[in-house]
C-alpha cells in the first residue's frame, strides 16, 4: 500500500503520510477482526486470529526497525549488504526480511481467520500459500520499485528436471520398503475411490485406470500444481533464500528458511484439518517440522546454483503431487502406516534428512554459481 500511495512522491513527508495511511489500514482491520469477535464469540481460534493481526499491527507502529526504513540516504551511509557489527544500522537485506515476514503473516491472518474458525482449509489454501509471493512482491517494490531479483527465468533445464525427479525417487523408495515389509500394503484399488472423492472421476477398473490416472497426474497434474506452489515459492525461495544467504552461510539460509516455513504451516496443524489425525499432534508437529527442514536443504541448492525460483516450484509441486496424490492414496492402512507415511509421517522425515546432507555437501559449489 506504501509503495502505490507514493509512487509519484518522492519526498520523505510524503512516505511518512503513506506510512500513516497504511497503519490506519491495519488499524480497521484488527479493530473489524476483534468486533466479528465479540459479535459472533470469543473462541480460542478467533482470539488467536485477533491477536496475530494485533501483533502485526504492534510490530508496524513500534519496531524501531521499521521506522528507519523511512529514513533518506545519507552520503558515505551503507543501505545492502555488511555484516554484524558493521554499525547500528540494520543491513538492507535485514530490513526487507523483516518487513516480508511481517507482511506475511499479516497477510496469511486473513486466510487463517476463516480456515481456523472452520477447522479446515477449504477453499481458502490457495489464499494462503499466496500470501508469501504477495509479501515478497510488496517488499520488493517498497525497497527497489521492480520486481527483479526473484529468478523468473527458469535457468537450465537439468535442475527443473531434478526438481521433478526427486520427490519421485524419495516417495518410491518410502513407499517401496513400506509396501514391501508389510508396514503398509499396496492397494490400487484405493486410487479410485480416492480419486472419486476428491476429484470426482469414476474409474472402470484398478488395474488399467490406476495407471492412466497415475500418469495424468505425473504431467498434466504436475503443471496445475505448481500453480499454488508457486504463491509459496516466489515469496520463501524467490526472495527470502537469496536475502538470508547474503548476510549468512547456506547451511542457515537452509535451516533459518525451513524453520520459518513450517512455523508457517503450524496454525492449519494446530487447529485445523492440516494434519494426519491418526496420529498424536506432537508427532505431527515434530516429523512434519523436520521433513520441512530436510526438504529446504534441497530447495535453497537448487534456487542458488540455478539462479532461478523455478525448480523449487517444481520440487514443491512434484512433492505435493507425488505423495499427496498418487502414492499415499495406493497405501491401505495395516495399523502403523499412518506413522510412517505421508508429509506427518517418520519415514518421509528421516528419508529427507539423505536428499539435505547430499546438497549440504555440495554447498561449495554455490560460490562459484
Amino acid at each position: 500500500m506504501r509503495r502505490i500511495l507514493s509512487r509519484f512522491l518522492k519526498s520523505d513527508e510524503a512516505k511518512k503520510r503513506a506510512r500513516r495511511i497504511s497503519v490506519f489500514a491495519l488499524f480497521l482491520v484488527a479493530v473489524i477482526n476483534w468486533w466479528i469477535v465479540i459479535e459472533e464469540g470469543a473462541s480460542n481460534a478467533r482470539v488467536i486470529t485477533g491477536i496475530v493481526a494485533s501483533a502485526t499491527l504492534a510490530l508496524e507502529l513500534f519496531f524501531p526497525a521499521r521506522r528507519r526504513l523511512l529514513r533518506r540516504k545519507r552520503p558515505g551511509e551503507t543501505r545492502s549488504g555488511g555484516h554484524e557489527g558493521e554499525g547500528t544500522e540494520m543491513s538492507l537485506p535485514r530490513k526487507k526480511i523483516l518487513v516480508f515476514l511481517v507482511l506475511t503473516f499479516g497477510l496469511s491472518s486473513i486466510f487463517l481467520y476463516p480456515i481456523i474458525s472452520s477447522g479446515s482449509l477449504g477453499k481458502h489454501v490457495i489464499g494462503l500459500m499466496w500470501c508469501p509471493g504477495a509479501a515478497a512482491i510488496i517488499t520488493q517494490l517498497i525497497f527497489h520499485r521492480n520486481l527483479r531479483g526473484f529468478g523468473w527465468k527458469p535457468g537450465r533445464f537439468k535442475y527443473i528436471l531434478a526438481a521433478y525427479a526427486l520427490p519421485v525417487i524419495y516417495g518410491i523408495a518410502l513407499y517401496g520398503i513400506v509396501w514391501l515389509s508389510g508396514l503398509g500394503r499396496f492397494v490400487p484399488d484405493q486410487i479410485l475411490q480416492w480419486a472419486a472423492e476428491r476429484w470426482h472421476i469414476q474409474f472402470a477398473s484398478a488395474s488399467l485406470n490406476a495407471g492412466i490416472y497415475t500418469f495424468a497426474m505425473a504431467t498434466a497434474g504436475v503443471i496445475f500444481s505448481c500453480l499454488p506452489a508457486l504463491g509459496e515459492e516466489i515469496g520463501w525461495r524467490g526472495f527470502l533464500v537469496p536475502e538470508l544467504f547474503k548476510v549468512t552461510s547456506f547451511t542457515r539460509t537452509a535451516l533459518i528458511s525451513g524453520g520459518i516455513w513450517a512455523v508457517w504451516h503450524y496454525p492449519a496443524v494446530f487447529f485445523a484439518d492440516y494434519g494426519n489425525p491418526a496420529t498424536p499432534l506432537w508427532f505431527n508437529v515434530i516429523f512434519f517440522t523436520a521433513g520441512v527442514l530436510g526438504i529446504s536443504f534441497a530447495m535453497a541448492w537448487l534456487r542458488l546454483r540455478s539462479g532461478s525460483l523455478w525448480p523449487a516450484v517444481v520440487l514443491h509441486a512434484s512433492h505435493n503431487l507425488f505423495i499427496q496424490g498418487i502414492f499415499t492414496p495406493l497405501t491401505a492402512d495395516t495399523g502403523i502406516t499412518a506413522w510412517v507415511i505421508g508429509e506427518f509421517g517418520a519415514g518421509l522425515a528421516i528419508l529427507l534428512a539423505l536428499p539435505a546432507w547430499f546438497f549440504w555437501r555440495r554447498r561449495a559449489e554455490l560460490a562459484v554459481s
